[in-house]
């Protein structure tokens, strides 16, 4: 066999052995024709932007990344604990009780939680429904949306407020139960769960008598350090044990922030009571943040049946009757707006009935607040008048 046919077959050979060689020479072509500087950016190891056109170059550019979504890529590798690419449902649930994820990077995993079934959705990566969880790709088509991109979506507007929300809770946290003796209703403020209907009864509790709530919560020490604590509901939910509430729980659930930690341990216990001793991990989204009755929180901070008007069907005397029995016997009260109102106080919403005098239903929010021209802006404490309340209002429910 002639040498120049040997040459050739080995050099082929070696092309095959070697990729990089081979890739080199295919290149050859396409940069004979071009600059020393496009040369130079193609054969770059962060390049081949060059080769896919400026349009190409100019989508991977426009990136808005967060102070939320860069917590969640430094972590991603960490909180995807099977490796499979996909931070999912259940992982995400148990790593909010991990008690060495802290500060801002429990706030983020504490917003992904809340916001996990509307992330999953971002990129089009997986077969049939996206409800794996979240990728890297659905983290960079979120980032690939502007911040008034993201505030026009409804279901992914509220991610870095919630973020924020978290961390100044985390901040603001104190590491005693009751660090005044007794809990404050005005600390009260309802998180990012839908659980407005136990929060409305829980603060109606607090106003009768602060410290049937000290007397609900027992404290769980090792040494001298509390790892646990035991809530005693009335009635049927009985007693359950959970542990000190972690970063990333305090971000998740509701906090009282320097008045204690009285709050997301309620929160806490009221999710593992509904889940029952066979879920030693409830998802406290699925057990009690997706809405509720207003009988469904009374009873539970009440042990007691609960009933419950209609104010469309009510006369005025009737109300006046059951709020005079229900004040002067010290029974819990709370109501609920169902449709949008004059007064633009949130509706699909629970509220704690606080006070009565006769004339004037005295209210409060669990948000700790209402929406700035609504009575009660600051404090979400407001007054009506018993005819303004029926109006307003959609239905009453009183302990029994």
């Amino acid at each position: 066999m002639p040498v120049s046919r040997q040459v050739k077959k080995a050099r082929a050979l070696e092309a095959v052995k070697n990729p990089a060689q081979r890739s080199a020479k295919s290149r050859s072509g396409k940069l004979a024709g071009m600059s020393f500087k496009e040369q130079q950016a193609a054969l770059s190891p962060a390049a081949g932007k060059v080769s896919r056109g400026k349009k190409k170059e100019k989508e991977e550019e426009e990136i808005y990344p967060t102070f939320w979504s860069s917590t969640v890529r430094s972590n991603f590798s960490k909180w995807d604990k099977n490796g499979d690419g996909f931070i999912g449902h259940k992982e995400a649930n148990e790593l909010l009780s991990d008690q060495s994820i802290k500060g801002d990077e429990a706030a983020a995993l504490a917003a992904l939680h809340c916001y996990l079934k509307h992330l999953e959705e971002e990129s089009n990566d997986e077969w049939f429904d996206e409800n794996d969880g979240l990728t890297r790709a659905d983290l960079r088509a979120y980032e690939g949306n502007d911040d008034k991109g993201r505030k026009n979506s409804d279901d992914l507007r509220h991610v870095e407020s919630t973020n924020s929300a978290g961390r100044r809770a985390i901040w603001r946290k104190s590491e005693e139960l009751f660090p005044n003796g007794v809990p404050n209703l005005a600390a009260l403020r309802q998180g990012g769960l839908g659980d407005c209907y136990f929060l409305a009864a829980l603060g109606a509790v607090i106003e009768r008598d602060p410290r049937s709530l000290v007397r609900m919560i027992e404290k769980n020490e090792q040494g001298k350090e509390v790892i646990s604590y035991t809530v005693t509901f009335p009635g049927k939910l009985g007693a359950v044990t959970v542990d000190k509430p972690t970063d990333a729980q305090i971000a998740r659930y509701s906090s009282a922030g320097g008045d204690g930690l009285w709050l997301t341990v309620m929160e806490l216990a009221y999710a593992q009571a509904r889940a029952g001793t066979k879920e030693p991990n409830p998802n406290v989204q699925e057990e009690i943040g997706e809405g509720g009755l207003l009988s469904t929180g009374i009873s539970a901070m009440t042990g007691n049946s609960v009933n419950t008007d209609a104010n469309w069907a009510t006369r005025q005397k009737t109300h006046r009757s059951r709020l005079d029995k229900a004040f002067r016997d010290g029974k819990i009260v709370t109501a609920a707006i169902m449709s949008k109102n004059e007064l633009n106080l949130p509706k699909g919403h629970a509220y704690s009935v606080i006070a009565w005098d006769g004339t004037n239903v005295t209210i409060r929010n669990p948000w700790g607040s209402n929406p700035g021209k609504a009575p009660g802006s600051a404090t979400g404490v407001f007054q009506l008048t018993l005819g303004r309340f029926d109006e307003i209002f959609s239905e009453i429910s009183y302990e029994e």
